[in-house]
């Protein structure tokens, strides 16, 4: 089965109409909504991840809760799997963990000075956070030593309400983060073009097979949006009217959306990332700061591409 989330940048959007879209998502049969894990994008206001993921929590019954992906150089993994154990108690187990390596916005890092790693140090402590974050969620007490992480008869309690353990997606392109994946992700979710998607998709399923794990035991997620008919032209014309907003290119850029002429064009293309081996998408809201558009928009995604997926 095909399943249909729903990403809302929080970029200048109110806590009210990203509760609202929410609960909106949950009315029109959508999995599952997800945020993203950043302390600055713009000028703007944005809301931080997973305070308020605890929020909607409360205040939805069923949807699933997911990050995208939260920044792994920001938090010690013992505190995030504090956190996605309290979240799923809190939601009645409906947490998605999505994780990064980090440093997609080099802007945050020069701002608040924080320690900008090689790719390579970033992922190999990614490997490392997630063995304990999953550790800490199935073991009463651990102790791990690694080269970045160290623990000494650790615990997590209370658990995760999910058995055994919430998902973890990891976002990934290059081989060595693909590796990462298949050695201990649950789900893997690629962000860029579509067209990257089914060279990246085979790759992963040979990583699977070196290491003796089934192919099929990951979830595999495109994240992206689209921009219908005029919309590409109305929401650029907005965003240059928010000057603390960012800038139109960027914006299209940082939630992947693409321009398409209609509705059906673009459940045409996730019908084929389907063929392709996709069984989850997270689909970007664009508008969420102005909530009427984002409203409008949702909508159409329910009515044209999430009952043509089903």
């Amino acid at each position: 089965m095909i399943k249909v989330g729903i990403v809302l940048p929080q970029d200048g959007a109110k806590y009210e109409s990203i509760l609202n879209l929410s609960r909106k998502c949950e009315e029109l049969g959508f999995e599952s909504i997800w945020l993203y894990d950043h302390l600055a994008r713009s000028k703007a206001p944005f809301l931080e991840c997973w305070t308020t993921l605890t929020a909607i929590a409360r205040n939805t019954k069923k949807i699933r809760l997911g990050s995208l992906v939260l920044n792994n150089t920001l938090r010690h993994p013992q505190l995030v799997a504090k956190m996605t154990s309290s979240l799923d108690a809190i939601s009645g187990g409906r947490v998605e963990l999505g994780l990064g390596a980090g440093a997609s916005n080099p802007m945050e890092y020069q701002m608040f000075g924080l320690q900008l790693e090689e790719p390579a140090t970033k992922i190999r402590r990614l490997a490392e956070a997630v063995q304990v974050i999953r550790r800490l969620w199935t073991e009463d007490k651990i102790t791990f030593r690694g080269k970045y992480y160290s623990l000494n008869g650790a615990t997590c309690n209370p658990k995760p309400v999910q058995k055994p353990s919430p998902p973890i997606w990891l976002s990934a392109k290059g081989a060595y983060m693909l590796k990462t994946v298949a050695r201990h992700a649950d789900g893997w979710n690629y962000c860029n073009s579509t067209e990257g998607f089914r060279d990246r998709n085979r790759r992963l399923d040979g990583y699977c097979r070196d290491i003796g794990r089934d192919p099929r035991s990951i979830q595999r997620s495109w994240h992206g949006g689209f921009l219908v008919g005029e919309d590409r032209h109305k929401i650029i014309k907005m965003l240059e009217k928010q000057p603390d907003l960012l800038q139109p290119e960027e914006y299209l850029k940082r939630n992947h959306l693409i321009a398409v002429e209609s509705p059906e064009e673009a459940a045409a293309i996730l019908r084929r990332l389907v063929h392709e081996g996709a069984s989850y998408f997270m689909l970007t809201l664009p508008y969420t700061w102005r909530e009427k558009d984002a409203l409008r928009c949702l909508k159409l995604y329910a009515k044209k591409v999430l009952h043509s997926l089903k």
